[in-house]
């Protein structure tokens, strides 16, 4: 079991990504002028849902917690 929401999330992330597309990819939305090519979107966001419901956040309360404090852990995974 994960010791915290980053590891939770890096966990799910392995779970539905290959290691192949972890490494060759970012996280979306994708820019156009980035070289890499974001994650699938909708496998990314059955990852964030999960982590939503795992815990317990609506989804406006989500945003801000993706913003401030996940993408800050998984854009160092």
């Amino acid at each position: 079991m994960a010791t915290d929401y980053g590891n939770y999330a890096r966990k799910i992330l392995r779970i539905v990504f290959s290691q192949d597309e972890l490494k060759s990819s970012i996280l979306p939305p994708g820019k156009p002028h980035l070289r890499r090519q974001p994650l699938d979107q909708d496998r990314f966001k059955i990852c964030m849902d999960a982590i939503r419901y795992k815990f317990k956040l609506d989804a406006v309360n989500f945003g801000l917690f993706y913003r401030a404090l996940l993408r800050r852990k998984l854009t160092d995974f």
